[in-house]
């Protein structure tokens, strides 16, 4: 007894559906200087934050994690960002 696959045919109206080669436009992008025209207020505080943690983490790295220091690890990520995006006011922002 021998089994054979069945093709299944397609409807005559089918395409095969192509594939987009454009890609979409960035979004969100900033830059160091605080070009931020292109970004809302709310992701602009996000980009900002992100960059603000992923400092603090390396500045915890630096230092070998010892616990403790966490927050002056915040603080000093917060104001080597702030002066890299240009900000004049040395206000520390609430984490959390």
């Amino acid at each position: 007894m021998s089994t054979s696959l069945v093709r299944k045919s397609r409807a005559p109206d089918h395409k095969p559906r192509r594939q987009s080669t454009r890609r979409p436009p960035a979004r969100g992008k900033t830059d160091l200087r605080g070009d931020t025209a292109s970004v809302g207020p709310l992701e602009g505080a996000a980009q900002r934050r992100a960059m603000i943690a992923e400092a603090a983490y390396y500045r915890a790295e630096r230092r070998g994690f010892e616990p403790g220091y966490e927050l002056e690890d915040w603080y000093g990520a917060e104001r080597d960002i702030e002066r890299a995006l240009g900000a004049d006011d040395d206000t520390p922002t609430r984490c959390g």
